[in-house]
């Protein structure tokens, strides 16, 4: 699936099977739920969080552009599971752009990490590639260490 929807995504961390089993399944400290979308058989989405006592926590996700759909049914089983939960608190870049209609389309306000982060980089060996980073990186709260 990662190979797949990556390219439509831009720049991203590897996000397959190895990386989620290794970032969030095998993480000892805090627990995670990972939800995957399918249809007709295909993957078509997945979307991972952590529990708070009031609200589910959306760390990262991965979509299939052509079912927008999915993203809407992904979130009602989250908050299906979690029925203490009265909301959904998540940050993702701005990007890509269809990324971020697709949120704003489910409710979800544009704003700062909770914690007041910022994605900080600095390319030494190409630094004529970080106009390109800045541009086109796909990140979400569950690329820092603190979700």
């Amino acid at each position: 699936f990662f190979d797949w929807a990556a390219p439509r995504y831009g720049l991203l961390a590897r996000r397959d099977a190895a990386y989620l089993t290794w970032r969030y399944l095998r993480r000892p400290d805090r627990p995670y739920a990972v939800y995957a979308v399918r249809r007709w058989g295909r993957l078509r989405g997945w979307g991972v969080f952590a529990g708070d006592p009031a609200r589910l926590l959306w760390g990262d996700a991965l979509f299939d552009t052509e079912d927008p759909g999915a993203l809407e049914a992904l979130l009602g089983a989250a908050l299906e599971e979690a029925p203490g939960a009265g909301s959904i608190q998540a940050w993702f870049s701005p990007r890509p752009e269809w990324w971020s209609r697709l949120l704003d389309r489910c409710g979800f306000v544009s704003g700062a990490e909770p914690r007041g982060l910022s994605f900080c980089y600095k390319m030494f060996s190409r630094p004529d590639q970080e106009d390109a980073l800045k541009k086109n990186l796909y990140y979400a709260w569950g690329d820092g260490d603190l979700f």
